[in-house]
């Protein structure tokens, strides 16, 4: 783990796909990586070593990155995106790139933005879920396969207080516990679509869901963690010897996960070292324990990197 000197007092991080976000408590955001796409939201396509600030986001709340954009919440409940758009991503209404963030319209009192590659989902204080960008796997619920260059309210589900994406799926549990998916999923070596939202057969009692392209992961309220679909999982599985998960964060084919006591533990590749247990052994029957960290606030997983933040604001 390395810690970064620059950044105190930080309230959240997000990493992309080559990018690396920074919220600091007074409402700023800060950048820095690759910028082919216009991600680092500073009205170039130059990359930086360096962290700079983005210029025009104030009173933000909290930041999501996908694979090459990134949003921001504000305080008031707007939503802020910038990067590529390849596939209507950004949800302006357009496909063009953006180097600077855009307001979106159309969407208000935001509280949760899950973004994911080609497709985000966005969650308002009254548990409604907007959906946009690509919709080939039905992963945007409106019932059909047409993508949407704008967000677009998903009917068939609400009372929604958690929200993932993943791949060409989709994920929400209500606030009755219950889980809910749509777009692709898989079960083992089956792979399913709906192109409306579908009930879990048998998930009750959750609180969260996380899903990534290593796979979906969801969080009980008394704790227990189960993994609901991932390659070679036939059905939900709880995973045994694992509890006290505060949050889940996937990268391409790992995941890290952040403890109620404030550690870090990770599992899957790690050709990077990006698990951050000092070796480059792919682990994957067991977590293994993130060195070097504790007292961690925050998490976040890139493609090949992961990011987390300290209770002192520092960023590692």
């Amino acid at each position: 783990s390395l810690k970064f000197p620059l950044f105190s007092n930080t309230a959240q991080v997000a990493a992309g796909m080559r990018a690396s976000y920074v919220l600091k408590q007074n409402g700023t955001v800060w950048a820095w990586g690759t910028n082919d796409s216009g991600q680092l939201g500073d009205g170039t396509t130059i990359s930086r070593r360096e962290a700079k600030q983005i210029s025009g986001l104030s009173d933000v709340a909290s930041i999501e990155a996908g694979y090459n954009h990134a949003f921001a919440i504000k305080k008031d409940g707007t939503l802020w995106a910038w990067g590529t758009n390849h596939y209507a991503q950004i949800g302006d209404g357009t496909k063009i790139d953006r180097h600077t963030p855009v307001k979106i319209t159309g969407i208000s009192d935001i509280v949760q933005i899950a973004a994911g590659e080609k497709h985000n989902l966005a969650l308002t204080s009254e548990g409604k879920v907007y959906a946009w960008g690509m919709n080939t796997s039905g992963q945007l619920g409106d019932g059909t396969t047409t993508g949407r260059y704008s967000p677009t309210e998903i009917t068939g589900i609400s009372g929604v207080k958690s929200i993932a994406v993943g791949g060409e799926g989709s994920w929400a549990v209500k606030e009755d516990g219950t889980v809910w998916h749509w777009g692709k999923g898989y079960s083992g070596t089956n792979y399913t679509t709906s192109s409306t939202p579908t009930q879990a057969a048998g998930l009750t009692n959750f609180a969260a869901v996380y899903a990534g392209g290593a796979g979906v992961l969801g969080i009980k309220e008394n704790g227990e963690v189960w993994i609901f679909y991932a390659v070679g999982i036939s059905q939900p599985t709880q995973l045994p010897g694992i509890d006290g998960i505060a949050e889940v964060s996937f990268g391409e084919q790992f995941a890290i996960a952040r403890k109620d006591d404030g550690t870090v533990w990770a599992m899957g590749f790690n050709n990077m070292g990006q698990l951050g247990d000092g070796t480059t052994a792919t682990r994957e029957t067991a977590p293994v324990q993130t060195k070097n960290l504790a007292n961690v606030a925050d998490i976040s997983a890139g493609f090949w990197h992961s990011l987390a933040v300290t209770a002192d604001g520092k960023v590692w």
